[in-house]
């Protein structure tokens, strides 16, 4: 009982943690939704970027123009910046001419394209410790099924929702690109 006595009640002025500490000025709000860093730009030439987002920031229409054919956006490498413009355009479809709408659908594909690359490589690496690991258990003479990555197929089918045989394949795959065909896969990055 002596230490509930000097237990306070909690205050009830005070709001939870995730209520903001103030209300978030109407500018904030309505304003563009994407934002770009110059961390995020690093690999993008100034004078690009200046092309891309135009007078009005990505918040404007600047960006719908720069999805011509040959225009900024149609020859920017997959990266922060690219998917911010993309999915600002996404956005709102319905004002988009034809030919920034084949735009976006190739930057979308380049982006694609990207995030296939990086699940080759992450799974490429996946594979290459799991082998190791299998590997150091096998010198230690653990028994067959019971030792560290003996199944790196059952392990990736359910990280990705997919057949283990599926699995299999990627695994198989992903190390013989980075292996065996490096030159092929860092030509599908575009």
């Amino acid at each position: 009982m002596d230490g509930q006595a000097d237990a306070q009640p909690p205050d009830d002025d005070q709001p939870p943690d995730w209520v903001p500490d103030r209300v978030p000025e109407e500018w904030e709000i309505e304003g563009p939704a994407v934002s770009i860093s110059l961390g995020d730009a690093a690999d993008v030439d100034p004078a690009l970027l200046a092309a891309i987002t135009g007078p009005d920031g990505l918040g404007g229409n600047a960006h719908c123009a720069a999805y011509g054919q040959d225009q900024a956006a149609d020859v920017l490498r997959p990266g922060p910046v690219l998917a911010a413009l993309t999915e600002q355009a996404a956005g709102d479809l319905g004002r988009l001419t034809e030919e920034q709408l084949m735009g976006t659908l190739s930057a979308a594909r380049r982006l694609e394209n990207r995030a296939a690359y990086l699940q080759t490589v992450t799974i490429a690496e996946f594979a290459r410790r799991r082998a190791a690991q299998a590997g150091e258990a096998a010198a230690r003479r653990s028994r067959p099924g019971r030792r560290s990555g003996d199944f790196p197929d059952a392990e990736l089918s359910m990280e990705l929702l997919i057949t283990q045989a599926d699995a299999a394949g990627r695994l198989n795959a992903a190390a013989d690109l980075t292996t065996r065909l490096p030159r092929m896969l860092a030509g599908s990055i575009d």
